[in-house]
């Protein structure tokens, strides 16, 4: 079940919980296709690697974000603020 979740698509990412993490998606064998070349991604540098997913978190929390706002104003549509500044 763990590995169904983590494997989803999610609208908020544009990714599985699993690509967020390692940088790619899992195949199983029902796919029949070779894993995709993640060796750009395995043979790294320590230092490289680290750059690569911190630039990888920071898009997605960057489009995490953006759903969050969305969502804020789409909720927030016809409110109307009771309070002025100060109380």
């Amino acid at each position: 079940m763990e590995f169904a979740y983590n494997k989803v698509f999610h609208s908020t990412t544009h990714m599985s919980p699993f690509e967020v993490v390692y940088g790619f998606n899992p195949l199983t064998p029902i796919d029949f296709f070779p894993l995709p070349n993640v060796d750009s991604i395995t043979k790294r540098d320590g230092l490289a690697k680290t750059t690569f997913f911190r630039n990888f978190h920071k898009e997605d929390k960057a489009k995490i974000e953006k759903k969050m706002e969305m969502l804020a104003s789409k909720a927030n549509q016809g409110r109307k603020n009771k309070f002025e500044s100060g109380d």
